[in-house]
């Protein structure tokens, strides 16, 4: 009789390469995750709700504030399903900067990218490698493009972005610096680590992401992000047990009109002693 597990497939002993040799270099590294953009881990970084990833661009460029001309260039840029702009840089673990140099380089990526790019900026990238921009985006958001631009346009004007270091090993340091800064920080910030397993020719990479803790998500992401019959429904069911973020308060929401309002998403959480409390990220 064969073994139980044999019955199920072939057992192979995949052995994991070690950091320094699981990659010939960077580059190797940056086109896996250009090529295939499940390794960021999306069902990872939101297990309810997994980020599907869009390509805008590779190197892509940021402005600085003295000569507002490209002076950085960002490994690669991506949209997920919901239009949060989402900044990778890639390193390999012998690149002893990764933990000191890189952070801070991010940080004033996402910086200089909130101030400077707009949804129209991020849309002329996009379309600088796909001939029909808004096909490639409704095949990928399921929805019209101009309410998936006029949400990037929200998150951009929130500062609602995302920051991912990724790696083929993220070290002890560089880990308590992305935890301390997602549990600290508005803005998302992960790691990604690709491990390599390889036997007879076959390889397989494995994404770990590192960050996402509990606390960082219950600090964001108090209330999952809804749409305005959902909001709706859910205000009528709850009354004053609940708050929802909009930018700008009760001025901006009264001068706001009722298309507008069915066409962007909000976010929301719990109130606090029937007064209302607000969650950063709102």
């Amino acid at each position: 009789m064969k073994d139980e597990a044999e019955t199920w497939c072939d057992l192979l002993d995949m052995r994991r390469r070690q950091a320094g040799e699981a990659y010939e270099n960077e580059n190797k590294l940056q086109e896996l995750v250009a090529t295939h953009p499940y390794l960021l881990g999306g069902n990872q970084i939101d297990p309810e709700d997994e980020r599907r990833w869009l390509l805008v661009r590779r190197e892509q460029t940021i402005n600085d504030a003295a000569t507002k001309m490209g002076r950085w260039s960002l490994d690669h840029l991506f949209l997920d399903q919901d239009g949060i702009p989402t900044f990778v840089e890639v390193k390999r673990a012998s690149d002893t900067r990764i933990w000191r140099e890189v952070v801070g380089q991010m940080l004033e990526y996402a910086a200089n990218a909130s101030a400077y790019w707009s949804a129209h900026h991020i849309r002329d990238a996009l379309a600088s490698s796909e001939s029909d921009t808004e096909a490639v985006v409704e095949e990928f958001a399921k929805r019209d493009s101009a309410a998936f631009w006029k949400d990037v346009q929200i998150n951009l004007d929130s500062r609602l972005i995302r920051l991912i270091f990724m790696a083929d090993c993220i070290s002890h340091e560089l880990r308590r610096i992305v935890e301390f800064l997602n549990e600290q920080m508005e803005t998302e910030v992960l790691a990604v680590e690709i491990r390599k397993y390889a036997t007879d020719g076959k390889q397989v990479y494995v994404p770990r992401v590192i960050g996402a803790t509990a606390k960082a998500r219950d600090r964001k992401f108090g209330g999952a992000i809804k749409y305005f019959d959902e909001i709706k429904n859910l205000c009528s069911v709850n009354a004053d047990n609940i708050v929802v973020g909009f930018m700008g308060g009760i001025k901006e929401l009264e001068g706001t009109s009722i298309k507008l309002l069915e066409e962007r998403r909000y976010k929301w959480d719990w109130a606090n002693n029937e007064t209302g409390s607000r969650n950063p990220a709102n």
